[in-house]
Order: structure tokens, then C-alpha cells, then sequence
């Protein structure tokens, strides 16, 4: 087996291991809701999940067949904020290099504790960024509200999924985040109740 099967092998189980951290973090915080399948494109009622960070969650992994194959209960906003079904690369931070991270499994796995749900994936992540970039105010930032308020027309706003390669203890650099969440004391996006939070940022 040569060097890059065996990078896109690792790097396919690393995603699974992000994944199933951050699940554990939003059913913690969040615990779960239903939304019912529909078959149209766009559907009005998705459970939406914010995917932001750095480039481990943008993702770098090669896109095989396999991850061309759509889920009819898995969707994405595009850059154009368009619904579509989702398939990698879900981030568009830098075409052409742009590749499978842990959003799509993340959603898969959601759809295992939730078969009826119908979720949304808001991507948001840029490779290369600090999360000094993420504070309140601050173009990456107001991106990610933008994008969340345009999503939000079509469901509820359950989730941040948030992967970087540096840890994020500080309380005051976690603050610019959880806005992102709506939290009832920022306003800046409209959100359902029992929001999760999964920080995958910190190393195990």
C-alpha cells in the first residue's frame, strides 16, 4: 500500500474519531430533535448544524467515489447560498485543494441516532485562519452569521461543530463562538432551543 492510501486511510479514521467527539459534545449539551423528510430540494424544516474552523474541518482528505454518493437527508448551502444535496467537498475556503473532512460523516452519524431528521450542513470553515480571525465583528465572523440567517429560512439552527488544530480554552476566545450559536444574549442569528456545541479544537 503506498504513502497517500495510507494518509487517506488515517485521515478517514481520524474524521470518524472528530465525529463521534462532537456528537458526544452536542448530545450533552443539546439532545436531539426531529425533522420530518421531505422530498423536495430545499426542504423547510432541517435540523442545521454550523461547521466552523480550520483546515481539519474544511477538510484536506482525497475525494474517492464513495464521497460523491448523496444522502436524500443530508444537504449543504453552497457559497451561493444555495441547498443542495451534500456531497464533498462541502467548503469552498480554497478550491482545488478543498477535500473530505468530517462534516459528512458528522451528518451520517446524526442520521443513525435520528433515522427521521432532515439536516443541514452551514459550511463556514477556512483553512489557515486563527481564531483571533472568529471574534465578534470580524469578516469571518459576519460571514458565518450571514450564512447561518439565510439558513435558518429553511430550519432550526441546532449545532456548532467547530474543529481547529489549536486549543481554545480561553473563555474569552470561545465567546466570539457561541454568538455564532445565537445564544439569547447576542441576537445575531434566530436558533431552536437546546443548542449543542461540539469543540473538537483541543488535541486528545
Amino acid at each position: 500500500m503506498n504513502k497517500t492510501k495510507i494518509r487517506n486511510q488515517l485521515m478517514r479514521i481520524s474524521n470518524r474519531r472528530i465525529v463521534k467527539a462532537g456528537l458526544l459534545a452536542i448530545a450533552v449539551c443539546g439532545g436531539w430533535a426531529t425533522a420530518a423528510f421531505a422530498e423536495d430540494p430545499a426542504p423547510a424544516q432541517m435540523k442545521l448544524f454550523l461547521l466552523i474552523g480550520q483546515s481539519n474541518m474544511a477538510g484536506r482528505g482525497k475525494v474517492e467515489p464513495q464521497d460523491q454518493v448523496v444522502n436524500p437527508h443530508i444537504f449543504m448551502l453552497t457559497k451561493d447560498l444555495k441547498w443542495v444535496p451534500a456531497k464533498d467537498p462541502l467548503h469552498f475556503d480554497k478550491p482545488g485543494v478543498a477535500g473530505v473532512g468530517p462534516g459528512s460523516e458528522f451528518a451520517r452519524e446524526i442520521l443513525k441516532v435520528d433515522p427521521n431528521a432532515t439536516i443541514g450542513l452551514i459550511p463556514c470553515a477556512v483553512g489557515g485562519t486563527s481564531l483571533d480571525q472568529w471574534k465578534a465583528g470580524g469578516p469571518l465572523y459576519n460571514s458565518a452569521v450571514a450564512r447561518t440567517r439565510e439558513a435558518i429560512k429553511q430550519g432550526k439552527l441546532a449545532g456548532m461543530d467547530c474543529n481547529g488544530s489549536m486549543p481554545i480554552g480561553n473563555g474569552d476566545i470561545m465567546k466570539p463562538l457561541f454568538k455564532m450559536l445565537s445564544l439569547r444574549s447576542s441576537g445575531s442569528v434566530g436558533a431552536a432551543g437546546g443548542l449543542g456545541l461540539g469543540d473538537l479544537s483541543r488535541k486528545q
